[in-house]
């Protein structure tokens, strides 16, 4: 079965977007589209969660396996949790938390279900308005949520690494030798 979601933003009232997804699929998948469609910067943490009656946090899918003792909430990972999983008749809807310090969010909602057609899904099928900025601006200056380039020689006269250097007596040719020892 195809799982067929809206999504929807409190910011931004013009924007929305509709995904198709078999239910067979990962959140990781779902997560991927999302980003994709609306060009969002795959680095940054996401999380789903499901809502419970009083609008609370539920459980949470992300996007790594995080052990929090304190935390009420049922954890689950992305790449291994299928949408089938915990959309249901009972969860029809889910928060997309793709902006961690800001705490912004999509609303998702499961508005039925439809026959397999021959295509490749995850599919984004409506894509209407303007998606919020990824980053709240107002959380950081412009410098900041630019993200900056740096070439292999920049990681390579890291001071940090260079420390490492020094005191391992461990000598780094390129970067990939930096991560064969981690």
């Amino acid at each position: 079965m195809i799982y067929k979601f809206e999504i929807t933003s409190e910011e931004k009232s013009d924007f929305s977007m509709m995904i198709k997804i078999k239910e067979d699929q990962t959140f990781l998948e779902l997560h991927e589209k999302i980003q994709s469609s609306v060009e969002y910067d795959a680095s940054q943490l996401a999380s789903f969660y499901t809502i419970d009656s009083l609008g609370l946090r539920n459980k949470e899918v992300s996007l790594f396996e995080m052990e929090d003792e304190a935390s009420k909430v049922e954890t689950y990972v992305m790449d291994v949790t299928m949408i089938r999983e915990i959309v249901n008749e009972k969860n029809k809807q889910i928060v997309y938390v793709f902006d961690f310090f800001g705490d912004r969010s999509f609303t998702i909602n499961w508005i039925g279900e439809e026959n397999e057609e021959k295509i490749n899904y995850p599919v984004c099928t409506l894509l209407e308005g303007e998606a919020p900025m990824q980053l709240d601006s107002d959380l950081f200056t412009e410098d900041e949520l630019e993200t900056p380039k740096k070439s292999s020689d920049d990681y390579l006269n890291d001071p940090y690494l260079m420390e490492m250097d020094d005191e391992s007596n461990v000598k780094f040719e390129s970067l990939d030798d930096y991560q064969d020892i981690l």
